[in-house]
C-alpha cells in the first residue's frame, strides 16, 4: 500500500480508491462495530423458526417485502445481509 506523507506536518494519507478497498474488506471481515444492536426473541412462524426485523432497521436497510438475503454463519455468528441487485 503505497501513501503519502505531507512534508511539512507530517499527516500520512492513502490513495481514496486503496481507502475504499481497505474499508470494504475490513466490512465483509466483520472488523467494523455494528452501527444498530437490538435484541429480538426467536419465534416460531409456520413451523419454521423466525425473528422479526424491526422498522428502524428495514429503513435503514432499505427493506421490503420479497427482498432477497443471504443468510451465513461467521464464526459464532448469523449474518444476514441484503443481497445487491
Amino acid at each position: 500500500m503505497q501513501g503519502y506523507r505531507c512534508p511539512e506536518h507530517g499527516y500520512e494519507l492513502i490513495d481514496p480508491v486503496e481507502s475504499s478497498r481497505v474499508e470494504r474488506t475490513a466490512e465483509r471481515l466483520g472488523l467494523y462495530e455494528p452501527q444498530l444492536v437490538l435484541t429480538r426473541k426467536v419465534t416460531k412462524s409456520g413451523g419454521q423458526l423466525a425473528v422479526y426485523i424491526p422498522k428502524d432497521v428495514q429503513r435503514l436497510l432499505n427493506l421490503r417485502q420479497g427482498t432477497t438475503v443471504r443468510v451465513y454463519v461467521q464464526g459464532e455468528r448469523m449474518v444476514i445481509e441484503p443481497t445487491q441487485t
